[in-house]
């Protein structure tokens, strides 16, 4: 479904969806911001095949990030979920799978213009090498050059914004099962807000701006994500295998809100050692240490303006943080058919800023048919 759109990031994708409510939390930043099950925000953990992404700096605005042509599909668990990837899934998990080098279609074009000139342009090409390796390259841009401004209030309904996004990802596959996985990724967002009549270059004369009445916004995002997965098989069944998945982002914005500014940098790697066993169809066991770490460089530069317009009084804010956390977990599930399933797991992490945290879990499901669900966590 989502892939069938001609247009559309996932943020607006999630549109067409009953089990997740995305909608705008303000109309200077043009920000989603995906509900699920009552609540919003960071409470929802968004994973790239299994790796956390979205979070932090780039939060508010990672799901325009991810073209809906770039989906292979997407799977959504309600509730706290799995104790792997980490204990920040609270309201449910929502797990993006991308194109894969194996794709049979060597190329793949899609162009989407509107009436408002709303462009989006989308490219991705999976080439076999050779019976180890593949690969896929994908690139989007999009532009939202004309303000529209619906009610007449001289005010954007939503920023003008240009996106550039490429990735390219990269498949080894040994028959003995072993395989590899690394990718990156490169993106630039610019959007800008606030009134009609704003343009970026009169932020060149702070003083004339404000003398003139007229407000405006600027947000420049820049990001850099790479990432390694392998996994090994233990056992010629490969019922036991080890992976290991390491993921490195580094997010940088530059902005400004009238006559204050916000520059932010965020440097996040993530760690996991994963084992796992498969005992039949009925049993499985996860286990495995994990580390997820985060540099926050960020400052704000607040300015207030008197009543006669005069400019006065700028402040200094330094919101740097360092946040480290290592954890150990381990979680069983059981599964018989299609009808029943439970996952129990607990998680022990130790926070740097919020020390130990300890996280049990348990999920559980049966389907007494098709269309009567029972789950419960």
């Amino acid at each position: 479904g989502l892939r069938g759109l001609a247009c559309c990031n996932l943020g607006e994708s999630f549109e067409n969806s009953a089990s997740v409510t995305v909608g705008y939390s303000d109309a200077v930043t043009g920000a989603r911001q995906i509900r699920l099950l009552g609540l919003s925000g960071v409470y929802t953990q968004m994973l790239d095949e299994t790796r956390p992404v979205m979070r932090g700096l780039s939060a508010p605005f990672g799901l325009s990030y991810v073209p809906g042509q770039w989906l292979e599909s997407i799977q959504i668990a309600k509730g706290p979920s799995s104790v792997v990837n980490g204990l920040e899934a609270i309201t449910g998990q929502i797990n993006m799978e991308h194109r894969k080098p194996t794709d049979e279609k060597p190329l793949f074009v899609n162009l989407f213009v509107d009436n408002h000139l709303m462009t989006e342009a989308n490219i991705a090409s999976s080439l076999q090498l050779n019976e180890k390796w593949s690969t896929v390259t994908m690139g989007h841009y999009s532009s939202m050059p004309m303000g529209h401004d619906g009610n007449g209030d001289g005010c954007k309904g939503e920023p003008t914004s240009r996106k550039f996004n490429l990735t390219n990802r990269w498949l080894y596959y040994d028959q003995s099962g072993m395989q590899i996985r690394v990718g990156i990724r490169a993106l630039t967002d610019d959007r800008t807000g606030g009134m009609t009549s704003f343009k970026k270059e009169m932020r060149n004369d702070v003083n004339a701006m404000v003398s003139n009445n007229v407000w405006g916004s600027n947000i420049n995002n820049k990001g850099v994500n790479a990432y390694v997965k392998v996994g090994v098989p233990l056992n010629a069944e490969n019922t036991r295998n080890i992976a290991f998945v390491a993921d490195y982002t580094y997010h940088q914005i530059d902005s400004y809100f009238g006559v204050k500014n916000y520059n932010g940098r965020q440097n996040s790697v993530f760690a996991n050692l994963i084992f796992q066993e498969t005992i039949g169809d009925e049993h499985r066991i996860n286990a495995g240490i994990r580390n997820q770490f985060d540099l926050f460089d960020e400052t704000l530069e607040d300015t207030y303006i008197t009543s006669f317009g005069q400019l006065w009084n700028t402040t200094d804010y330094n919101l740097d943080r360092r946040e480290n956390a290592v954890g150990i977990y381990g979680e069983y599930t059981y599964t018989l058919g299609e009808k029943f399933s439970a996952v129990a797991g607990v998680s022990v992490d130790y926070n740097n800023l919020h020390g130990l945290l300890v996280a049990p879990r348990a999920n559980i499901k049966y389907a007494f048919t098709d269309d009567i669900i029972f789950r419960a966590s």
